[in-house]
């Protein structure tokens, strides 16, 4: 069995069709495989329902993709681990953690990494989003 990288907003034409593709997939290959259902919201409410929504279709997790608008305007250094927290509590379901490059504004600092990998259960791995590995090695 081969894997594909395909999110499913580069096939959904309308947001509410999201879930569908979530329900779809858990249907036809839940029983023999993980479903990740991907996440972009521009807040957290919406990320938050976004979620429940996935996990209602059937998802076993999220790969939580931080608000592009961090991208152009940067975040308070506290929001990433706030966004994550809450999305995995209001939610009640396990999440990937998209990193996006070190390069970029909204590139999460190691410790807030550390610490949401350390005190958010729901938290389980992170999609690294970056080719700059040696600020990762002690």
């Amino acid at each position: 069995m081969s894997a594909r990288n395909l999110f499913s907003w580069e096939i959904i034409p309308k947001p509410e069709s999201h879930s569908c593709v979530t329900e779809i997939c858990a249907e036809e290959c839940g029983d023999v495989m993980t479903i990740i259902s991907g996440v972009n919201c521009e807040n957290t409410q919406e990320s938050i329902e976004m979620a429940a929504e996935a996990k209602e279709a059937g998802a076993d997790g999220i790969l939580l993709m931080p608000p592009h608008m961090w991208l152009r305007f940067g975040m308070n250094p506290n929001a990433p681990f706030q966004y994550v927290k809450d999305v995995a509590e209001g939610a009640d379901i396990d999440i990937i953690i998209h990193l996006y490059p070190a390069t970029s504004k909204a590139f999460y600092p190691v410790e807030t990494l550390i610490k949401m990998c350390k005190e958010i259960d729901h938290v389980k791995c992170i999609k690294m989003g970056t080719r700059v590995t040696s600020i990762y090695e002690a």
